[in-house]
């Protein structure tokens, strides 16, 4: 059963995304976005309905029609930014999404701001720190959301916009600094840009804004790879002095292992996979299949980040184990081509 209970004079955005697996795509979808919004499921997709606004998804063979209303152009760019968001978590990078309708982007929308590169430089040979001034960098310190949407040529129409991890705000020095993980092969919009980064290029920013890392636990148990690695630090960085936090970090050899400070009960242990290729070696789901077997999980959460296909495998493992599905989340960062 179809419901559209928007007022009919809500401004409204659509796009029609093409999908490689709009089966799986749509699924794990609309199982993340209940912690967003109430969805309807119906005859064709769903019906996301939240304070702000909404989203009406419809799939038709491999293409998906999704529309978004809200009562200002500000509110439904946000919408369409955290819509656009989702889908790449969920089924890569490389798909695009126009959006077309009664809100042209004319305006910056809510939460833009402009900024411009102070400096880059290589944190380990893999991961790469572009420093960023901008005014009122405290919207992006503690307390705040994690993630900012990055648009290297805010000239561009449409211009390429990306979500990453804030990984450190110095309100004292006016900067936001984002670590960027060098994938090795195929294109990434983000390594290319922190590659390519020079001091003056401007950029801009909207958020913050993906909430601030997992739900406050007894126990926490960290699993990622070097993608996750910036979001994984800010966790540890940010947590109180009682958190009991495990991190399990997969790269490639030891000359990428960082220091993490935190004033937790952190152990932090790194996984060095070696030759093995990023995403094939098997050791984040080694390292969840240990901790699970070791048995106690009482106040236990769990927080995994990491390529498509592991963060796929860690998913059904933790759906077998009774009560684990509800106390975890896992995303998937990026999607290996090879």
């Amino acid at each position: 059963m179809t419901r559209d209970p928007e007022p009919s004079a809500r401004l409204r955005g659509r796009a029609v995304i093409l999908l490689e697996d709009p089966e799986r795509v749509l699924s794990e979808l609309l199982e993340h976005m209940t912690e967003h919004a109430e969805v309807t499921l119906t005859e064709s997709g769903a019906f996301l309905d939240s304070p702000f606004g909404s989203v009406s998804v419809s799939r038709f063979a491999d293409r998906v029609f999704v529309e978004a209303a809200a009562e200002s152009p500000e509110i439904l760019a946000l919408i369409q930014a955290f819509v656009a968001e989702h889908v790449h978590e969920f089924a890569g990078e490389d798909v695009e999404i126009e959006w077309s309708g009664e809100a042209a982007a004319e305006a910056p929308p809510a939460g833009f701001r402009l900024a411009s590169v102070l400096r880059a430089f290589d944190v380990t040979p893999r991961m790469r720190r572009v420093v960023f001034a901008c005014d009122d960098p405290t919207l992006y310190a503690e307390g705040a959301g994690h993630h900012i949407r990055l648009f290297p040529a805010p000239e561009e129409t449409p211009p390429l916009n990306r979500v990453y991890t804030i990984r450190e705000a110095d309100a004292a020095a006016g900067t936001v600094s984002v670590d960027f993980a060098l994938h090795e092969g195929g294109a990434s919009p983000g390594a290319d840009f922190a590659r390519k980064a020079r001091p003056g290029e401007r950029v801009g920013l909207m958020g913050p804004g993906g909430g601030g890392g997992p739900p406050r636990a007894k126990k926490l148990l960290l699993l990622g790879d070097e993608a996750a690695l910036p979001a994984i630090a800010r966790i540890l960085a940010e947590a109180p002095p009682d958190a009991e936090i495990e991190a399990r970090l997969e790269v490639a050899d030891a000359r990428e292992e960082q220091h993490l400070p935190s004033a937790a009960r952190a152990r932090v242990v790194w996984l060095h996979r070696g030759e093995a290729l990023p995403g094939r070696s098997g050791l984040l789901e080694a390292a969840l299949e240990a901790h699970l077997e070791g048995g106690a999980h009482e106040g236990l959460f769990i927080w995994a980040a990491c390529e498509r296909a592991v963060a796929g495998r860690l998913r059904k493992r933790l759906a077998s184990e009774p009560g684990m599905k509800r106390r975890a989340h896992v995303y998937a960062y990026w999607e290996s081509r090879r």
